[in-house]
C-alpha cells in the first residue's frame, strides 16, 4: 500500500499544478503536499514537505506503486498513475484558468478504481500551527473555518485525527474540488468543461512560443514552469512555488522564495523575449516594476517584493519540523531589506530588451531613477548576487550595473546618456584595477582571492570580451576549483556555505559563455549536464548534492528554468549563424 505520510518525498520527484495565482506540489503517488490557497505567499493549508504529519491531501489505494506521470501537452495539467496487481488508476490534477475562472478551484479526477481507493485529506492553518476544522453544510459543501470549499462525488467523513476521508469504490470513477470561495456543487460535465477551459488557456499561453532550435522539449517544459510562477493578476514571477526546502540537509539555510526577486524576474523575462517572443510577461514586467516604487521601503525598488508588489514584512519562523530535520522553517525573506546593486543593473538589462521588443519607452520615469540611482551608488557596497549578509564590493554587482547602465543610455537624452556611460566606463576601470586575483581572474569581491561562477555572464552583456586575459583566467579558475561533473559552487560566505550544493543555473551560465566563445560543442556538454538534472517533466531544483546528486532547495526554481532558456536560445542563434556562415 502506498504510504508517502510514512516519509518526506525526495524532492525531485515534486511535480506542479496551478493557475498563474497560486500552485499545488504533487509527488508520483499523486500527494499533493503543498498548496497556498488565493496565491503564492499565503500559508500553505498542506505543509507536508516541511513536516510529513502536518498536512497533505493523499490517495491511499492497496498495494498500488506509482506508475508514471505527465503533462497534458503543453499545459500544467497533470496526469498520475498509480498501477496495482489488478489494474491501475489515474488522477488527473489541475486548476481552473481561463476567463470564466472564478473562484480558483484545484481539481482531481480519479479514473475507475481496479479496487477500493480511500482520499485522504489533512488540512492545517498558519502554517502547521494547528487543524483547520471543517464542517458540513447545505448544497453537500465541507465548509473550512477560512472559507475554503470541498465538493466529492461520495460521502466524505470527518476522523477523529480531523482528517476528510472518502472511499472511491472499485469500478467507480470519481472526483474532488477544493474551491476557494463561495461555489455550488459541481458536476462531471462541469469538471470536463473547467479541464477543457484549462487546456485552452495554457494552449494560448503556448503558442507565443517562438523557438526554434535544440532542446525543443526540454524548453517547452520550462516554459511551462516559467508560467507557472507568473501571479497574473500584477505580473509578478516568483522565484519558487515552495518555501524552506533545504540547501544544505540538516542545516540552517532554508528560505522561503514565494515571492518576486527582481533580479530573478529581469533574468526570467529575458530568456521569455528569447524564447517566447513578445510575451505578456515580458510586457507586465516594466508595469510591475513601477508599481511595485510606489510601495518601496526602499530607494529606487526593494530587491524582493510580495506577488502584488509591497514590501515584505519581518522574516519569522513557522513551528514545523523542517524538510528531513532542516531548521528553522523561514517565513519572509531578510533579503528585502537589502542592497542589492546587481538586481538594479539587471533591472535596467531587462527594460532595454522590452525597449527594443516594444519600440516605446513604458515606465521610463520608473527606469530612469533607476538609472540616477546606480550613476550615484555604484561605489557603494552591497549583499551582492548571493544576498550577503556581509556588504562588500562584489564584482558581480559592479558589472552588471556597468552593463545596464550602457544598455539603458541608448533610451535617455543626451545629457544622461553621456551621464549613464561615463559612470559604466568609471566601474570598468574599477573592476580592472580592485577586482581582480593575483591570477588575473575575476575575483569574487574586491580584495577577494576567489572566483565566483557569476562572471560566465559578465561577456553576455559586454562587460568585457569573452576572450579577453581577465575572462579566460576566470573560466580556468572555474573549471579547475569549483566544477564536479559540469556542476558549479558558487563563491558564498553566507554561514553554512561550505556544505552547500552545486548551484544548478550556474551550469547554464558557464554553457553561455562557451557559446560566446563560439565553442558550442563544449556548450552543448553543460547544457546536458545541467538537463540530467532536471527530473522526468523537466523540472529544475535550485541545488544538486555532491555527494548523490539529490535535488535541494526550493523549486522549481525560475532562475534555473530561465538560465536554461537563455543558453538554449544562445546556442540556437550560434548554430544558425555557423550553418549560414
Amino acid at each position: 500500500m502506498l504510504d508517502p505520510m510514512s516519509a518526506y518525498p525526495p524532492l525531485a520527484e515534486l511535480a506542479f499544478i496551478g493557475d498563474r495565482r497560486t500552485a499545488a506540489a504533487i509527488d508520483r503517488t499523486a500527494t499533493i503536499w503543498w498548496y497556498c490557497p488565493r496565491r503564492f505567499d499565503t500559508p500553505s493549508i498542506f505543509a507536508g514537505l516541511l513536516e510529513p504529519e502536518k498536512g497533505a491531501w493523499r490517495i491511499e489505494l492497496p498495494g498500488a506503486r506509482p506508475g508514471g506521470r505527465r503533462y497534458r501537452e503543453d499545459s500544467a495539467v497533470l496526469e498520475t498513475w498509480l498501477l496495482s496487481g489488478d489494474g491501475g488508476l489515474t488522477v488527473t490534477d489541475w486548476m481552473w484558468m481561463g476567463s470564466d475562472a472564478e473562484p480558483r478551484l484545484l481539481c482531481r479526477e480519479m479514473s475507475r478504481a481496479p479496487r477500493d481507493a480511500t482520499i485522504v485529506l489533512s488540512a492545517w492553518r498558519d502554517n502547521g500551527r494547528e487543524p483547520l476544522r471543517a464542517a458540513p453544510s447545505e448544497g453537500g459543501a465541507i465548509v473550512f473555518e477560512n472559507g475554503l470549499r470541498l465538493f466529492a462525488s461520495h460521502p466524505v467523513s470527518f476522523g477523529a485525527d480531523g482528517a476528510l476521508r472518502w472511499v472511491l469504490p472499485k469500478g467507480e470513477a470519481g472526483w474532488t474540488v477544493l474551491a476557494d470561495g463561495a461555489c455550488g456543487p459541481p458536476h462531471s460535465d462541469a469538471l470536463a468543461g473547467w479541464k477543457t477551459a484549462t487546456l485552452a488557456r495554457w494552449r494560448e499561453l503556448a503558442g507565443t512560443t517562438t523557438y526554434d532550435g535544440p532542446y525543443r522539449d526540454n524548453v517547452a517544459a520550462s516554459l511551462r514552469q516559467l508560467r507557472l510562477l507568473v501571479f497574473e493578476p500584477s505580473g509578478a514571477i516568483i522565484a519558487a512555488v515552495t518555501a524552506a526546502l533545504p540547501e544544505v540537509l540538516g542545516g540552517k539555510r532554508d528560505y522561503d522564495y514565494r515571492y518576486a526577486w527582481l533580479r530573478d524576474m529581469a533574468m526570467e523575462v529575458r530568456a521569455l523575449l528569447h524564447t517566447a517572443g513578445h510575451s505578456a510577461e515580458g510586457e507586465g514586467f516594466l508595469r510591475f516594476a513601477a508599481a511595485a516604487r510606489e510601495h518601496a521601503s526602499h530607494e529606487p525598488l526593494d530587491a524582493v517584493v510580495t506577488v502584488d508588489g509591497r514590501p515584505l514584512g519581518p522574516e519569522h519562523t513557522a513551528p514545523l519540523a523542517g524538510y528531513e530535520g532542516s531548521r528553522p522553517v523561514r517565513i519572509g525573506n531578510r533579503a528585502s531589506q537589502q542592497l542589492q546593486l546587481d538586481a538594479l543593473g539587471n533591472f535596467l538589462l531587462a527594460a532595454a530588451m522590452i525597449y527594443r521588443a516594444r519600440g516605446a519607452r513604458d515606465h521610463w520615469d520608473t527606469v530612469e531613477s533607476v538609472a540616477d540611482f546606480l550613476v550615484k551608488n555604484w561605489r557603494e557596497p552591497d549583499s551582492g548576487i548571493w544576498e550577503s549578509p556581509m556588504r562588500r564590493h562584489y564584482t558581480s554587482s559592479k558589472a552588471f550595473v556597468a552593463c545596464g547602465l550602457d544598455a539603458i543610455a541608448e533610451f535617455a537624452a543626451p545629457a544622461r546618456r553621456d551621464r549613464y556611460r561615463e559612470a559604466a566606463r568609471a566601474i570598468r576601470d574599477y573592476a580592472l584595477r580592485y577586482c581582480l586575483t593575483r591570477e588575473g581572474a575575476f575575483a569574487a569581491f574586491a580584495g577577494s582571492q576567489r572566483v565566483d561562477v557569476s562572471a560566465a555572464l559578465f561577456p553576455l552583456w559586454s562587460f568585457c570580451p569573452a576572450d579577453s586575459a581577465e575572462m579566460e583566467a576566470t573560466l580556468r579558475v572555474l573549471h579547475r576549483d569549483y566544477e564536479d561533473n559540469g556542476l558549479f559552487r558558487r563563491a558564498d560566505d553566507t554561514p553554512g556555505h561550505e556544505r552547500e550544493g552545486a548551484f544548478l543555473a550556474a551550469t547554464f551560465w558557464v554553457a553561455q559563455y562557451w557559446t560566446t566563445r563560439g565553442d558550442t560543442k563544449r556548450a552543448r556538454h553543460y547544457i546536458e549536464a545541467g538537463l540530467s538534472h532536471g527530473n522526468d517533466l523537466g523540472i529544475f531544483p535550485e541545488e544538486i548534492d555532491w555527494r548523490d546528486g539529490r535535488a535541494l532547495g526550493n523549486l522549481p526554481l525560475g532562475l534555473a528554468h530561465a538560465s536554461f532558456l537563455n543558453a538554449a536560445a544562445d546556442l540556437a542563434a550560434a548554430e544558425r549563424k555557423g550553418r549560414a556562415e
